[in-house]
């Protein structure tokens, strides 16, 4: 499942969740890193797929 075929609502949440975990680890090592924001958009975009019931298997990155 796309990020755009996500329900806005859960769009919205998702982007917020980023957020937080991308200010939280710039807070503890001063920077960001892209690889790391990238991992942490497909990790909460397969858990919100997940949540509206995608059947697909999920494409998890666990590096």
């Amino acid at each position: 499942m796309k990020f755009e075929e996500l329900t806005p609502e859960s769009q919205q949440v998702a982007r917020g969740v980023l957020s937080n975990l991308i200010r939280a680890d710039f807070h503890d090592k001063g920077e960001i890193d892209s690889k790391r924001a990238e991992q942490l958009a497909h990790q909460i975009r397969n858990a919100f797929a997940a949540l509206e019931g995608d059947d697909e298997p999920l494409d998890i990155c666990m590096d």
